[in-house]
């Protein structure tokens, strides 16, 4: 994932999840604050395939479980009532 930096992502990776969710939130965030528009469509679309394909690994090696929607939509509609 990350080239030259395996011990970063080791560590990265070795956080409990909440604090790996945090940890992407933010750098979510200091992509979104950057300047999008200086990003080419291709560079961004490589990007997004990157993340699709990180993700996709995540799960089929068991590291990431996923949630049926039905019980991602009843958690939903019970947090809203």
């Amino acid at each position: 994932m990350f080239e030259g930096n395996s011990s970063i992502e080791e560590n990265v990776l070795a956080l409990e999840p909440r604090r790996r969710a945090q940890l992407a939130a933010t750098l979510i965030q200091s992509l979104e604050s950057a300047d999008v528009d200086t990003i080419e469509a291709e560079e961004l679309e490589a990007l997004w395939l990157a993340e699709i394909e990180d993700r996709v690994d995540r799960i089929e090696s068991g590291q990431t479980q996923t949630i049926p929607w039905s019980k991602v939509k009843q958690r939903l509609l019970s947090r809203s009532k």
